[in-house]
């Protein structure tokens, strides 16, 4: 069954600094984005229930939990493509909009 992918490589948001690139996420596995997943909802980035609940669903995918992308993703390190990119680095807003877009992205994941 096709699932679409977050298709959007660049993602503006106004900052109090100015306006800021998200960069994509394309390219993210399961198991990063369940690590991910689980660092957001630890620093209250992200609704709970809802990441919670993809957690679930994620977490029942063979091998996401025991790999290395899901222990990195549990730090705040993003696998996109060619790219890592570091939940810390972002500033404001920034990092509950990146969790936010990776519990969408999630759901293409299953």
């Amino acid at each position: 069954m096709f699932r679409p992918i977050l298709a959007t490589s660049l993602i503006l948001l106004a900052t109090s600094a100015g306006t800021a690139q998200l960069p994509s996420i394309i390219g993210m596995g399961a198991d990063n984005a369940a690590g991910v997943l689980g660092y957001c909802v630890k620093n209250r980035l992200v609704d709970a229930t809802s990441a919670n609940a993809m957690l679930d669903k994620l977490n029942k995918k063979p091998g996401v939990k025991g790999s290395g992308a899901f222990k990195s993703g549990e730090t705040g390190i993003i696998h996109a493509g060619k790219k890592d990119i570091s939940l810390d680095s972002l500033k404001g807003d920034a990092k509950g909009k990146m969790c936010s877009m990776v519990l969408k992205q999630s759901a293409s994941l299953l």
